[in-house]
């Protein structure tokens, strides 16, 4: 593991730590998944990574309308 791998492995862990309390108070938190083979580094994979995430939301955001016919929430 070379200075670079660490500095990048340590921005991915306090990016990470940072965003726990936003995802506490959040209404709906879509994450994809199948991105493992994927690092931040990998700019040439950037449209690949868009189309997973794309894909991802919209089949979350299909489920979710089928399953309680709305994806909002109601403001009262």
């Amino acid at each position: 593991m070379n200075i670079v791998s660490i500095a990048m492995r340590s921005y991915h862990f306090m990016f990470r730590a940072n965003t726990f309390p936003e995802r506490e108070i959040c209404d709906l938190l879509i994450e994809p998944y199948n991105l493992n083979g994927y690092s931040n580094r990998e700019l040439e994979k950037a449209e690949e990574i868009f189309d997973q995430g794309y894909k991802t939301a919209n089949e979350i955001l299909d489920n979710l309308l089928q399953e309680k016919g709305n994806v909002w929430k109601e403001l009262k």
